[in-house]
């Protein structure tokens, strides 16, 4: 959950705004915060409301909460100020060995500091010289183009095989990146380093999510969110002669997971399948189950507790019974705040019975910190319904999260813990690229 504190200034423009002159100023504050002169700072350049309102410690606090983690200071890469109303804000990035941290500061028409905001970063990455990346388009053509990447091995010998990546629920870009994470960036870059072709793309409600018109939503579904554009990225896989078109496989995430066997069905055609984090539960049953555990917790208050957990077992009790209500009031309900006419399609598709009807390769792999989709409710069930299959394959990791990257930092268990910078484990992608190299052979 991100909290947002948005500032709104009112009157005329009175201040006289000087670029340069502001940039020079926030360049100077932050050189003085980078050799940890924060009462330099603190003292001389901070406005009266802001010194009122924010106490030194913890201008410390946030400046070095993730100190140990960032490594040496490199340089500063990018400066931009730009004008708001009376005040004037700068932008600054800073880059260190491991890390990019975004700084942004307020100023006053006084010049002075009204506000300064630290981010908390992502790991610093450049494209590994072993591979390249080429843009390309998914769904050329079609009214939802869609921008993505193709990763490969820099020296190619031979037809590679390939991996289309399907994100999880809601608008992602095609890292899938979450707070500081870009999971899907890491798989593609790793399993390029290993001889394997990846293909990654914006999500379509990510790029045209805000254009999509009141009568599409209604009927919406995960056909038009994710199928329809991974059975198109399989195809344009496939007709690239760098790429084996006999050994193109899908790898889902969360939702892409769960999806995973549907998008195969449905056009996708692959070599085989790889499930994420996924889950062989309904969606609706995953999400009160969410509900449940966040209610559970100490976040909520006690005299909310009740009324909002009889609100939670009123939409269980609802989505159980979809298939009673007409079209009209499918059209008009919403289950957990997510269209009742979007979980109802979901239904249609069991992933279970979708792999039992079909002999092709599955690997399933689960973090067992993920508080998501978890190990007991969800890979289990996924162990216990695929035991009697050949050609599946599970492995879970004890200190990895929904992401597949290592739990830790003072928020494990809850969203906090994906603003602690941290890549998908070296592991994780090493067994994907075995998985794929055996079904290749």
């Amino acid at each position: 959950m991100i909290f947002l504190i948005v500032m709104i200034f009112t009157g005329c423009i009175s201040l006289s705004f000087d670029e340069g002159e502001m940039e020079d100023l926030g360049k100077e504050i932050v050189e003085l915060l980078i050799k940890q002169e924060y009462e330099v700072v603190y003292d001389e350049y901070g406005a009266n409301e802001w010194i009122e309102s924010t106490s030194l410690s913890s201008v410390i606090s946030n400046w070095e909460k993730q100190i140990d983690l960032e490594g040496r200071y490199v340089q500063l890469t990018s400066i931009d100020a730009s004008e708001r109303g009376e005040h004037s804000v700068v932008e600054i990035e800073i880059q260190y060995t491991n890390m990019s941290v975004d700084v942004r500061m307020i100023f006053n028409k006084e010049q002075e500091l009204v506000g300064l905001h630290r981010a908390s970063g992502e790991v610093s990455a450049v494209v590994p010289k072993s591979i390249i990346e080429e843009e390309l388009i998914v769904g050329e053509g079609t009214k939802f183009e869609l921008e993505g990447v193709l990763t490969m091995p820099s020296e190619i010998d031979q037809a590679l095989p390939a991996v289309v990546l399907v994100h999880g629920s809601g608008p992602s870009d095609r890292d899938s990146a979450v707070h500081s994470y870009k999971p899907f960036r890491d798989i593609a870059w790793g399993l390029a380093e290993r001889g394997i072709a990846v293909l990654r793309y914006d999500k379509r409600t990510y790029s045209y999510g805000d254009q999509l018109t009141p009568e599409e939503m209604t009927h919406f579904t995960v056909h038009e969110e994710t199928v329809e554009d991974a059975v198109r990225a399989s195809n344009l896989l496939k007709s690239d002669e760098r790429i084996d078109s006999t050994n193109v496989y899908v790898a889902g995430h969360s939702q892409g997971g769960m999806l995973a066997p549907r998008v195969d069905d449905s056009g996708g055609y692959f070599a085989g399948i790889m499930i994420l984090a996924g889950s062989p539960r309904p969606m609706w049953e995953i999400v009160y189950d969410q509900n449940i555990a966040f209610l559970d917790s100490d976040v909520i208050d006690e005299s909310e507790r009740e009324s909002l957990i009889t609100e939670v077992e009123q939409h269980y009790e609802l989505a159980q019974r979809l298939d009673d209500l007409s079209l009209k009031e499918i059209e008009s309900t919403q289950v957990f705040g997510l269209p009742a006419y979007y979980l109802l399609d979901m239904d249609k598709y069991n992933p279970v019975e979708l792999l039992e009807g079909s002999s092709k390769p599955v690997l399933i792999l689960h973090g067992e910190t993920d508080f998501q989709v978890t190990y007991e409710a969800d890979f289990l069930a996924w162990q216990e319904a695929l035991e009697s299959r050949e050609k599946v394959t599970f492995k879970s990791y004890p200190q990895l999260n929904h992401f597949f990257i290592e739990s830790r930092g003072d928020n494990q268990g809850t969203i906090g813990e994906y603003e602690q910078p941290g890549i998908v484990a070296d592991e994780v992608i090493e067994d994907m690229a075995q998985w794929v190299w055996i079904q290749s052979d």
